[in-house]
């Protein structure tokens, strides 16, 4: 069965926006594209004041595409408030990040140890937008055997639905192969995903909803061909790379 496309994205709502952890670059692409298309956001950073301004700035950068900027609901707060009314998260996280001991860890890997306990056994949806390319954390691959950064990241989370193990919490991958400017500058394109089945159909209708082109990868397990410079890379047909 093929990937079922549908606009319609019914578990997003005023009361569960989508939500973005972090303030970066692929953060204002993704939160002004999606504040464009008309949907709710939460903005989550471990400074709710940065977040936010980062809010205001993506309200700012909408209305500059010709958003109704009186009709944008965007909130910048903590990482639990995020985390506590949203269904689907966008991971917007470095994949190399330095603690407060000064270790350098994976930032996803880090992040469900801090906040798995508001994720395990809800029902999320966590979109991974993170890759390991040249520079990055696995140096250019995930840690073997992993091919991809979703199936390395979702093997280390004990809920995740991927496992087997009557896990809640779903995951998705894409925005791997575009530029944050060119989300943030509406420049519309396929975008290549990879993940569990609903996860899927969510973040295709998101994507759909915000005039870009979902390309169907396959499973958690086929993310490999997603993933730029890892060693299964196999761009999908339509893909703009």
């Amino acid at each position: 069965m093929g990937l079922r496309l549908n606009e319609n994205i019914e578990i997003i709502t005023a009361e569960a926006p989508v939500g973005i952890i972090g303030t970066g670059k692929m953060a204002i692409g993704l939160g002004t594209c999606f504040a464009h298309a008309g949907l709710p956001l939460r903005i989550g950073s471990r400074d709710p004041r940065n977040a936010q301004q980062f809010a205001d700035r993506l309200k700012k950068l909408a209305a500059e595409r010709g958003a109704d900027a009186r009709a944008l609901s965007i909130i910048g707060g903590t990482v639990e408030s995020v985390l506590r009314p949203c269904r689907v998260i966008v991971l917007a996280i470095p994949t190399r990040i330095t603690n407060e001991k000064g270790n350098v860890l994976d930032g996803v890997v880090d992040f469900l140890a801090r906040h798995g306990d508001l994720i395990r056994s809800h029902n999320k949806i966590l979109v991974d937008i993170t890759y390991y390319g040249a520079g990055n954390f696995g140096a250019p691959t995930p840690p073997e055997p992993f091919p991809s950064a979703i199936e390395y990241h979702a093997s280390q989370f004990d809920d995740s639905a991927f496992l087997g193990k009557s896990g809640s919490t779903q995951w998705v991958c894409g925005f791997k192969s575009v530029m944050w400017s060119s989300m943030r500058d509406g420049k519309t394109q396929g975008i290549e995903i990879a993940g569990d089945e609903q996860a899927k159909e969510v973040l295709a209708a998101i994507i759909l909803k915000s005039k870009f082109t979902p390309l169907d990868c396959g499973t958690v397990k086929d993310a490999g061909k997603a993933e730029p410079g890892g060693p299964q890379r196999q761009a999908h047909p339509q893909a703009n790379v």
